[in-house]
């Protein structure tokens, strides 16, 4: 392949070519949607883009059919018996951004927007930690937040370990809320332990842990409590 010079609605951008490092990815460089609007790009090198979060490295981009942007993963290597999950995010770098009124600082692994250029979600390292505010108080994940277009909390991936306090008057309109894989809550006196082993952990995207806009509980996916205790003896956490 030789090097070429595509232009995207995000500027003039060289299009993977060549393999430079050994952990290029074996896709199609540039996709096009049937009406021939650009679907993604997945760059010869990482790049700043210009994004409503301000100037974020990318490595894939990809469009909506508008030519907004949809998604950016900052890192887009291939891991492999010759690269690991530790040598990737090892190369990845902190985007800050606001949640909540706070200004954080976390290593993304994808950035989803809305075609309005709202961020939908964002996707962050295992090893990262990102806490949203809840009336049910904090919650710590590791896998990353979904927001609505008009910016409130939308859906969380709890961290193993993290508690909801309910109080008396949720009980009875969250109960029914709640999914578990063999029929069995792991509600206990007004305290649930949120966790999901089967959590989709590509994105950030309906994650186990919903809210309403107002930020009422509106469904929770999680696992008996025998089953979460087993979990949490794994990994040695108190509760």
């Amino acid at each position: 392949m030789q090097k070429e010079i595509i232009k995207t609605p995000v500027g003039d951008l060289v299009p993977f070519y060549e393999i430079s490092d050994g952990r290029q990815k074996n896709r199609p460089s540039v996709e096009y949607f049937k009406g021939g609007a650009l679907y993604s790009i997945y760059l010869q090198e990482q790049t700043e883009i210009q994004t409503p979060l301000g100037k974020v490295p990318a490595e894939l981009i990809t469009f909506y059919e508008s030519g907004a942007i949809k998604r950016i993963f900052p890192l887009y290597g291939q891991l492999s018996g010759f690269w690991t999950e530790d040598q990737e995010y090892e190369l990845a770098t902190d985007i800050e951004f606001n949640l909540q009124g706070e200004m954080k600082k976390v290593k993304p692994m994808c950035l989803y927007f809305y075609e309005s250029g709202q961020l939908a979600s964002i996707t962050i390292w295992p090893k990262e930690r990102l806490t949203v505010h809840t009336p049910y108080g904090d919650i710590t994940t590791d896998l990353g937040v979904e927001f609505y277009e008009s910016g409130e909390i939308k859906s969380v991936e709890p961290v193993l370990g993290s508690i909801l306090r309910l109080p008396k008057s949720e009980k009875f309109r969250v109960e029914p809320l709640i999914q578990s894989s063999d029929g069995v809550t792991n509600w206990n006196d007004g305290v649930l332990y949120p966790y999901y082993s089967m959590a989709f952990r590509m994105h950030a995207n309906d994650n186990s842990l919903k809210f309403e806009k107002d930020g009422r509980i509106a469904g929770i996916r999680t696992v008996p409590l025998y089953k979460y205790k087993k979990y949490v003896e794994k990994t040695r956490i108190a509760i």
